[in-house]
């Protein structure tokens, strides 16, 4: 679930990719969906991409050692939940409604 003022569920058929910026701090691209469920498409014929930015930060409580240690494993934990869950193919529509 990602939230940009409003909560959204995002499935991982529609996430494109993953990149690493630096350390605790990813940008992943979501393929972007109509109303319907439907993929909206480029001019190329290409799906559209929304970059959504993931940045891991410091709890306040939270001792400098951990934090480093977590910020260290943020990007394998997330590359490998991608490559785990990223489908062959995309489905034609969104399931949310279903």
């Amino acid at each position: 679930m990602y939230s940009m003022g409003k909560s959204k569920w995002v499935r991982w058929h529609d996430v494109s990719r993953v990149d690493p910026k630096k350390e605790g701090f990813i940008v992943a691209y979501l393929k972007v969906r109509d109303k319907n469920g439907n993929l909206k498409i480029d001019g190329k014929g290409n799906p559209k991409l929304k970059k959504w930015p993931l940045i891991l930060r410091q709890n306040k409580n939270e001792e400098k050692g951990h934090y480093l240690q977590r910020r260290s494993a943020f990007h394998g934990i997330m590359s490998d939940l991608f490559n785990q869950n990223k489908g062959d193919t995309d489905p034609p529509t969104s399931d949310s409604r279903i």
